[in-house]
């Protein structure tokens, strides 16, 4: 097993902290991405499967969060919440 990346770590948090704010709004409109529920691995474990099995290092990771505050930034119906987030998480580090 991989070593436990601090900086992955540090990133999961930041993303647990904007999902406990965002999954408290109710959305006007879900988009492509949402899912009725949201998936039962947590977005640390799940960063760090990422992290794993795409050997992506950690910049990536750094430049996917600078991406996702992008992406908030310029289209502010896109909400990411619990339901989507993972599949945000995806596409953007493919």
């Amino acid at each position: 097993m991989q070593p436990i990346n601090q900086l992955l770590i540090t990133i999961a948090k930041i993303l647990e902290e904007i999902l406990k704010e965002t999954d408290s709004l109710s959305l006007q409109q879900a988009s492509v991405f949402h899912t009725s529920r949201a998936p039962s691995i947590s977005i640390q474990n799940y960063i760090q499967r990422i992290a794993k099995y795409t050997h992506c290092n950690s910049v990536c990771f750094v430049f996917a969060l600078i991406y996702l505050d992008k992406i908030q930034e310029l289209h502010q119906d896109v909400v990411l919440n619990s339901n989507c987030i993972h599949r945000y998480d995806i596409i953007i580090m493919n």
